[in-house]
């Protein structure tokens, strides 16, 4: 019988591995890479480790399977759990490339922050912002698309919130966040969180982000270059145009499902949640668009059922497991509703086998 440690990393495993046949440019699992280098870790053998090499992140136009950047954190922080809050204060101001300029060069903090939101898919796939008026300031929440599990949820959230505070800190040239947060419960190195943020932590927290207050967004940046913004804007604008086109809400709902099938087959209020969405919300952007919830579901898991059967040596109920189904006889039943086929019959035909 396996042990809660090795169910929950099965579960995560399950959750990256479905992530793990699509491609998605290099730019996020490069920036992971200089972060190793800066704290010298060896980026080249953990890359090699994934079957990839320096050289190939550094290719113009380079992808690399979404799983990437979670497998570069979780290799590094197997050996110092704070490697992802470390790295993201280490990463040195121009190493995240062109996003860096894009939002030094503007005149505030508050257009920095809109440049943040804009442009953020000129560093990678796996984050959003929305930017959150509140009563207490603005609240700029950070949105993981797929929703990870939360381990991996975890160690997005302390790199990615630890870089992006570091880099409006230096654009404002002072402290300027006035809190903290985290979706997860408080780690075991909650001092090195505090030392690093320097302000309040909430954990537990319906969303991750960083509240700001109000009268901090018309401070002027200390980058501040208006010809050379032009150009950046420019440039990173050109960068988006050549990225695949945005994904639809129903492409953000079947990531959604992904991510949470480690958990089992996921309602809809989960999905809503990782979504940042109310579940009337979700439910009605859908309707707009002649959809339901249950229907994407159901064909994203039709989609990943096809692809293991078709793929892995897997038995049907290790598939059943994967894909969030109790056992396996209920996902026998489900197939055959999506497909007239039995699982093993599908199996069969799609390997050139009888049946």
């Amino acid at each position: 019988m396996p042990t809660g440690t090795e169910q929950a990393k099965r579960a995560t495993e399950a959750a990256i591995a479905f992530r793990a046949a699509e491609l998605v440019p290099a730019r996020n699992a490069a920036l992971v890479a200089a972060a190793y280098d800066a704290m010298g870790l060896d980026a080249e053998a953990a890359l090699q480790r994934l079957g990839l090499s320096r050289a190939q992140l550094r290719e113009a136009g380079a992808l690399v399977p979404a799983a990437t950047t979670y497998r570069l954190l979780a290799f590094a922080s197997e050996l110092d759990p704070t490697f992802p809050v470390r790295a993201g204060a280490v990463l040195p101001w121009g190493d995240a490339g062109l996003i860096d300029y894009v939002n030094g060069t503007r005149a505030t903090l508050g257009a920095a922050i809109e440049s943040l939101i804009r442009f953020v898919r000129v560093v990678g796939t796996n984050s959003r912002y929305a930017l959150d008026d509140e009563p207490s300031g603005a609240f700029l929440r950070a949105i993981y698309t797929p929703a990870p599990p939360p381990a991996l949820e975890r160690m997005l959230s302390e790199f990615t919130l630890s870089l992006v505070f570091g880099r409006l800190r230096d654009i404002a040239g002072r402290e300027v966040a006035s809190e903290v947060r985290f979706a997860h419960a408080p780690p075991p190195w909650e001092t090195a969180l505090r030392a690093r943020f320097g302000c309040k932590l909430v954990f537990a927290a319906p969303a991750a982000g960083i509240l700001f207050p109000r009268a901090s967004l018309a401070l002027r940046s200390q980058r501040a270059d208006s010809r050379l913004e032009e150009i950046v804007e420019r440039h990173a604008l050109d960068v988006l145009r050549a990225d695949p086109p945005a994904e639809t809400l129903a492409d953000h709902v079947a990531a959604a499902v992904r991510g949470a099938l480690p958990d089992g087959l996921p309602p809809m209020h989960r999905i809503a949640k990782a979504l940042a969405l109310s579940e009337r919300t979700l439910r009605r952007r859908l309707a707009e668009q002649r959809l339901t919830f249950e229907r994407v579901r159901d064909a994203e898991l039709e989609r990943l059922a096809r692809e293991l059967l078709r793929t892995r040596a897997s038995s049907i109920e290790e598939v059943a497991y994967l894909l969030g189904f109790s056992e396996a006889r209920a996902f026998q039943r489900a197939f055959k509703r999506w497909t007239g086929q039995t699982p093993g019959a599908f199996r069969a035909e799609s390997r050139g086998r009888p049946r």
